[in-house]
């Protein structure tokens, strides 16, 4: 048979387990706790930020549907004061047939002379290139000209040089032949 000391011996085993067991269960239960409360904190910080944004975003889209409406208004306020004065000018106009056909045809003949103009100043644009290319061309030839004269000058300065030296060559020998001649006639 089991001793009762044996039981009392497993009781207070199983109970000291259970005990741990307990105190484990409360420690993983305060840190889980405390990271939900860490993890609520966060959220409601990101809530609070995101109130924040959304604060903003609403506070810039209402200036944003302000000054659309705005705008709006100035552009329906422009529109209005154009629409008074296209009506003005079509009670003119429909008050002289003459007159609108008269600037009708100012405007065709206008438009002509516009047409042709931009014509003109095309041709023109047109001449000046061809001109310009013309003219860079001819700079080229010149360019290559004036080198080949610069080649020129300078072989006729090396020439000249070469037909000065033999000059004084030339003065000294007869210096010589001269004097030669003295001293033969004096001696």
């Amino acid at each position: 048979m089991v001793k009762k000391g044996q039981i009392k011996k497993q009781v207070a085993e199983m109970k000291q387990e259970h005990d741990l067991q307990i105190a484990k269960l409360q420690q993983d239960n305060e840190a889980q706790a405390r990271q939900h409360v860490s993890e609520v904190a966060m959220l409601e910080k990101e809530l609070r930020s995101v109130k924040h944004a959304l604060g903003i975003a609403r506070a810039n889209m209402n200036e944003t549907i302000l000054e659309e409406l705005r705008r709006e208004k100035m552009q329906h306020q422009m529109l209005q004061a154009t629409f008074i004065e296209l009506k003005s000018q079509v009670a003119l106009a429909d008050s002289s047939l003459f007159e609108q056909e008269k600037l009708i045809e100012t405007i065709k003949a206008t438009k002509a002379e516009l047409l042709f103009f931009q014509e003109y100043i095309y041709n023109l644009l047109d001449d000046n290139k061809k001109g310009l290319e013309q003219l860079m061309e001819e700079n080229t030839q010149l360019e290559e000209q004036l080198k080949e004269r610069d080649y020129q000058v300078n072989l006729l300065k090396h020439r000249l040089g070469h037909v000065s030296r033999s000059y004084d060559n030339l003065n000294n020998t007869k210096m010589i032949i001269v004097l030669k001649k003295y001293w033969k006639v004096r001696k």
